[in-house]
């Protein structure tokens, strides 16, 4: 469900040479600790697409929000992933009712963690409807799908957003376009926050990190060549991991372009995480 601006390169970004590739721990314990979570996992997400098989149509809007979101967390808790408490400025609305949530992009782990906080509106690349199972529980969670590389569905794709945040909807948008390994971030996209202009909506910058017993750790990485299967696998293997999400001051979108949008955004975000930016 990686949201994926349609100018963004579709290849994950190179790993940093200070994070090494991610790879469980070795020895049985993590080969067995793998196993019980990967049934844990598949057992929580068989469960999720019940509950929105035979109960979303029956359950109203807010039934359906308070699922993914309790769903979202137990996700979190099966793939072995505490989550921090989440520290979140005064000044943001709640539930990040009508804003437009940029956050950076590091893991397959972020989805699951924006989700088990408040219920929005992932913006996703359109391949993610056609994955088997989660492009179904996607489509019901209320994702919203962008073609690649199509100006016309980028400009489709802000109508639908601004009208979402007009409804007092929160909308999410990875700006990065892909994943990095955490350590610093990549330029943002600025195309999508145009809907927020479009709105009068604020943006919300959300900063995402990992750690790992307290450290900051690498092996929550999804990005270069590393596969959905290796990331998976270190991430199930690997004790202690630790998710923060930090809600910073929200920005107002009146008076500035989408590209002063984004820059102001970004530089908040990295200096939320103190990294390059």
């Amino acid at each position: 469900m990686s949201a994926q601006p349609s100018d963004a390169s579709a290849a994950r970004v190179p790993v940093s040479p200070d994070i090494a590739v991610p790879l469980p721990p070795p020895g049985l314990l993590p080969q067995i600790r793998i196993r019980l979570r990967i049934a844990a996992a598949v057992a929580t997400l068989v469960g999720g697409f019940a509950v929105q098989l035979l109960l979303f149509p029956v359950i109203g809007k807010g039934g359906r929000d308070f699922a993914m979101t309790r769903w979202s967390r137990l996700m979190l808790v099966a793939c072995g992933v505490r989550r921090l408490p989440a520290r979140i400025a005064p000044e943001t609305a709640p539930g990040f009712a009508g804003a437009l949530v940029l956050a950076n992009h590091v893991s397959w782990l972020d989805i699951l963690l924006l989700a088990a906080l408040h219920p929005t509106h992932f913006v996703s690349k359109s391949e993610v409807g056609d994955w088997p199972l989660i492009g179904a529980m996607a489509k019901r969670m209320g994702t919203l799908f962008i073609e690649r590389g199509k100006r016309h569905a980028v400009h489709a794709m802000i109508r639908r957003v601004a009208i979402a945040l007009g409804g007092g909807e929160s909308c999410t948008v990875f700006p990065e376009g892909t994943t990095g390994d955490g350590s610093t971030l990549l330029p943002f996209h600025a195309n999508l926050l145009q809907a927020a202009i479009e709105a009068g909506a604020p943006v919300q910058p959300v900063a995402l990190r990992y750690r790992l017993r307290g450290q900051p750790t690498g092996v929550t990485a999804y990005c270069g060549d590393i596969s959905l299967g290796q990331s998976a696998f270190a991430v199930l293997g690997t004790p202690g991991i630790e998710a923060e999400l930090i809600a910073l001051a929200p920005i107002a979108s009146a008076g500035l372009t989408r590209h002063e949008l984004a820059e102001r955004t970004r530089s908040a975000i990295a200096a939320a995480l103190g990294c390059a930016g």
